[in-house]
């Protein structure tokens, strides 16, 4: 900004260094919103936010997707959907456990962990809903056709991978009416059953709101 309090740097967070205005050591906060579930190299992620934070002071809040189940465990239609259709690479999601242990080697205190995997579930289906009230027409004059089909297509994925709320497919039927018939349209591959109630309906996916202190050592 004008007055010199704000600078925004574009870049790899990864990579940034103090020649591109990150400096070490310098931050009070670092917030991510669905960002590190983008980003494989967990242990080069949080070496670098441990990096940028005031030491014993600075704190990371963070919103992510988080397994409820080891990563072995991982169904491969839930693996490759995440991967081709949500852009979470292998590997980059942390069981809890796992962020627990993550942030504690990399110089983290985790001072809150909120599941948030049923107040998620709920907001990307009413979203889904949301966005299927419009025509396809409407959807297409505002975003562009291939834009919109793109929206659609992460719209009904996330659907697919949160779905803690559902209680009952009447359930959904009767307060999701859109979303359930665009993903009976999708089930070239049992898709649909595979969503609520199939062989694979276990939730493996959740949402966590993480909140940690960087303490004045890192372990690494």
């Amino acid at each position: 900004s004008d007055d010199g309090r704000l600078r925004i740097v574009h870049g790899d967070f990864l990579h940034l260094d103090d020649a591109d205005g990150v400096t070490s050591h310098a931050f009070d906060l670092l917030v991510s919103q669905l960002c590190f579930l983008h980003i494989v190299d967990n242990h080069r992620l949080w070496e670098r936010c441990h990096r940028a934070l005031r030491p014993g002071s600075g704190m990371v809040y963070l919103e992510d997707y988080f397994l409820l189940c080891p990563d072995t465990k991982l169904p491969p239609s839930v693996r490759n959907l995440l991967r081709t259709q949500i852009s979470i690479p292998d590997g980059s999601l942390l069981t809890r456990e796992g962020y627990v242990d993550m942030l504690e080697k990399h110089g983290f205190e985790v001072t809150e962990w909120r599941d948030s995997t049923e107040e998620w579930s709920a907001f990307v289906w009413n979203r889904c809903e949301a966005f299927l009230k419009h025509s396809r027409s409407d959807r297409e004059t505002r975003f562009g056709a291939a834009y919109a089909s793109r929206i659609e297509t992460f719209y009904i994925s996330t659907a697919k991978v949160l779905k803690a709320h559902i209680a009952s497919l009447e359930k959904a039927e009767e307060t999701w009416p859109l979303t359930v018939r665009i993903l009976r349209e999708h089930s070239i591959t049992d898709m649909y059953d595979w969503c609520l109630f199939g062989e694979d309906a276990t939730q493996y996916i959740g949402g966590v709101i993480l909140v940690g202190r960087a303490l004045a050592e890192s372990s690494t």
